[in-house]
Order: structure tokens, then C-alpha cells, then sequence
């Protein structure tokens, strides 16, 4: 079993199991409801945190090295996204209907009151604020920017935009997939249009993504200021990265396991 050194993979094993409590608590209550986007995306999200621990835990084997690289550069960007945009677009929601609640309360045919539906929307819109936050700080924040800086740095100029294309897009898919089954404006009314909500949720989205992005593109300080930047061609690396340089292992090796993790 690898050391959990510079990302506490206990932290990750605790949000996972935390949120996988209150899924099955919530299902019990029969508070979940299909036709509710809010739970989309914390039962997705659960998913998300419950692969990555399985991803990390005992990353020594090649398998599970790629899918946490996987997870963290093109899962990650959707689920932070995802967070983000529930977690504002409620609050916006809310104000402009404060019904909201009262209606909600109906769909379970009143068994709860407002004060414990308070509990629960805050359960499901702020913790999993909270939740991401704690899993961000305990070191995983740094694990996500080694890998992403690492990744962009080996890309070509074409393979940079598709990249950069898909994080600020896939935010947004799963609201896509929930609009195939559901109508957002009916399940979620508001004095407002549908054309100006999805103008603000482009806009927080824009914001939102683009503030991550600098977050984890930036390189440290005492490296060159370009050595990151995608090029237009393949050239030779200028510095190999930690990550680099136990992909080369796992590519090399014919042993399913390599010394050390990623981040070790």
C-alpha cells in the first residue's frame, strides 16, 4: 500500500463515504427525486469521488496511475464546474421563487417540514461546496495542477484548444443529459426567461472555469515562464515532470507496478 504523502487519500476515502451516507439517508427520507437536477449531480459527483479514491488508493498499479490521471484531467474540470454552477444558480433560483421550497415540500407529499428541507437543501448545495473544498486543500489541489501542467505542456497547439474546448463545455453536460429527460424551466420556474438564464449560467460558467484554469495552469515561479505553454509541434521536453517521468516507467516496464506513485 503506497504512502498517502502529498494528497491525504484518507481525506478523499472520508468526503466519498461521508456523501455515499447522505445519498442513502436522502434516498431513505425519499427526499431524492429523478425529475430534480440537484440530485443528478450529488449522486455523480458521489461517483466521481468514490472512483477517484479507488483511482488513488494503491495508484502503484498502472491501471489505476492512468485513471486517476483520467479523472483529474477530464473528469475533474466537469464535476468542479458542475459544483459551482449549482451551487450559485440555486441561490439565484431561491431569490426569484422562493416557492420553491413550499413546492418541493409537496412533491413529498408534506411529510417534512421547512426547517428539516432547509437542512437538506443545505446538506445537498452547500456541503457539496464544503465537501470539494476540503478535498481541494488536503492536497489534491496540487496533485491536479502537477497533472494538468504537465499534460498541456506535451500538447499541440490543435490538441490544446480541443482541451480547453471540452473544460469550459463540460460543465455543462450533464445539465444537457437532464434536459433529454426533464425541462429545467418547469421544474425549476422563476420570473425569468429561459433565454436570460442560460446567459447567466454561460456566464458563470465562463468565469468560474476560467478562474480554475489559472489556478492549476500556473507553473511554479522558478521555472521559465514558457515552459509550460502548448506548442505547435512535438518537441523535446525542456524538463521532465515527476508525472513524466513515471509514465515513462509504466510505458517501459512489463511489471504491472512501478516504485513510487505520482505524487509520492
Amino acid at each position: 500500500m503506497t504512502s498517502l504523502s502529498s494528497f491525504s487519500g484518507w481525506t478523499l476515502i472520508f468526503v466519498a463515504s461521508f456523501r455515499i451516507i447522505i445519498a442513502i439517508a436522502l434516498y431513505s427520507a425519499h427526499i431524492i427525486h429523478r425529475n430534480m437536477y440537484t440530485y443528478w449531480n450529488y449522486v455523480l459527483q458521489t461517483l466521481f469521488y468514490v472512483i477517484l479514491a479507488y483511482a488513488f488508493w494503491n495508484r502503484q498499479h498502472r491501471h489505476r496511475f492512468l485513471l486517476f490521471n483520467v479523472l483529474t484531467t477530464y473528469v475533474f474540470p466537469l464535476v468542479f464546474g458542475s459544483v459551482f454552477l449549482v451551487f450559485l444558480f440555486i441561490i439565484i433560483l431561491v431569490d426569484l421563487n422562493g416557492d420553491l421550497f413550499v413546492d418541493t415540500n409537496d412533491i413529498i407529499n408534506g411529510t417534512v417540514d421547512i426547517g428539516r428541507l432547509h437542512t437538506g437543501d443545505t446538506v445537498i448545495h452547500v456541503f457539496t461546496l464544503i465537501d470539494f473544498f476540503i478535498v481541494l486543500t488536503s492536497g489534491y489541489l496540487e496533485a491536479v495542477r502537477g497533472v494538468i501542467i504537465d499534460y498541456i505542456h506535451r500538447l499541440t497547439y490543435a490538441e490544446y484548444v480541443r482541451f480547453l474546448i471540452w473544460w469550459y463545455v463540460s460543465p455543462f453536460i450533464p445539465m444537457v443529459a437532464y434536459t433529454i429527460f426533464y425541462n429545467p424551466f418547469e421544474e425549476y420556474p422563476t420570473s425569468l426567461s429561459s433565454a436570460v438564464l442560460i446567459a447567466l449560467g454561460i456566464i458563470i460558467g465562463v468565469v468560474v472555469m476560467s478562474w480554475l484554469y489559472l489556478a492549476v495552469s500556473q507553473e511554479d515561479k522558478q521555472q521559465s515562464p514558457s515552459s509550460y505553454h502548448p506548442t505547435h509541434t512535438h518537441k523535446k521536453m525542456r524538463q521532465l515532470t515527476p508525472i513524466t517521468q513515471n509514465i515513462q516507467n509504466i510505458q517501459n516496464s512489463r511489471d504491472t507496478k512501478i516504485r513510487r506513485g505520482p505524487f509520492d
